[in-house]
């Protein structure tokens, strides 16, 4: 069993994520901002893959994600990216930082191929 966090600051959107990850066998950590994705980080370890809101309130999941990309052990952690918007920029950028990039609203069958991939031994 894998150990996904979710950072999604939409209380629907986040239970939404919850539930389907939960269902697909994995544990879940939901939490609703960077700082807290931080804290959960240090309370239960490293996850296996994050599941991680690009705009949020506070800091953005692009600038938590740049954070972690500079941190070792975290350097290579699996992330998919989720956004509303629709921005070269935002595929430019999940490219750069080797992440997966999801459109908004989420189709859950979708999530669970990205998520097996991310979860997927190299």
């Amino acid at each position: 069993m894998s150990q996904v966090l979710v950072v999604e600051d939409d209380p629907d959107i986040r239970r939404l994520l919850e539930i389907r990850v939960g269902r697909m066998g994995h544990t879940v950590v939901g939490v609703t901002s960077a700082q807290d994705a931080w804290e959960a980080i240090r309370n239960n370890g490293e996850p296996d893959v994050m599941v991680l809101d690009i705009v949020m309130h506070g800091t953005s999941g692009i600038e938590l994600l740049r954070k972690l990309r500079d941190r070792p052990g975290l350097a290579e952690l699996p992330v998919i990216l989720l956004t509303a918007r629709d921005l070269d920029d935002d595929v430019k950028v999940a490219r750069e930082l080797h992440a997966d990039l999801m459109q908004k609203p989420i189709e859950l069958a979708s999530l669970t191929r990205a998520l097996n991939r991310a979860l997927a031994p190299t």
